[in-house]
């Protein structure tokens, strides 16, 4: 769990639709964009990055392997903020497992995002697409 005392969006995608991505962010503030060490990730992070005005950092964890510590790692760093996690379809498939589910998961449409909230207490999956 986070030591966050003011909690951090994070909106958790795929990589891929960048178009339909950024779009879908219209009137977000993004304060970075997070991508796993994988090269569809990095290009697409770094377009849409472009595209928000923001900056990209990598995940600590290449594989993205365990997603609670994605979450954790990312969350540290953006308390009260908003930031724009891209991690392959099988991370996003550990959300259920690593968030309270406050919403039904089910497939996700191109560019559509899963918001996740995290404080000190909890980690709260409030959107899903």
């Amino acid at each position: 769990m986070s030591t966050l005392q003011c909690a951090a969006t994070l909106l958790l995608a795929r990589p891929g639709a960048v178009d339909r991505l950024v779009a879908g962010l219209a009137g977000v503030r993004v304060a970075q964009v997070w991508v796993a060490a994988h090269d569809e990730a990095a290009r697409a992070g770094a377009e849409v990055a472009t595209a928000l005005g923001v900056g990209v950092a990598r995940l600590g964890s290449a594989d993205v392997a365990d997603l609670a510590d994605v979450l954790g790692e990312v969350a540290d760093a953006h308390p009260g903020e908003t930031a724009l996690v891209l991690v392959p379809a099988a991370a996003l498939d550990q959300v259920p497992g690593a968030c309270r589910m406050a919403v039904a998961a089910g497939p996700l449409d191109p560019g559509a995002t899963v918001e996740v909230l995290i404080d000190a207490d909890d980690r709260v999956c409030v959107r899903w697409g």
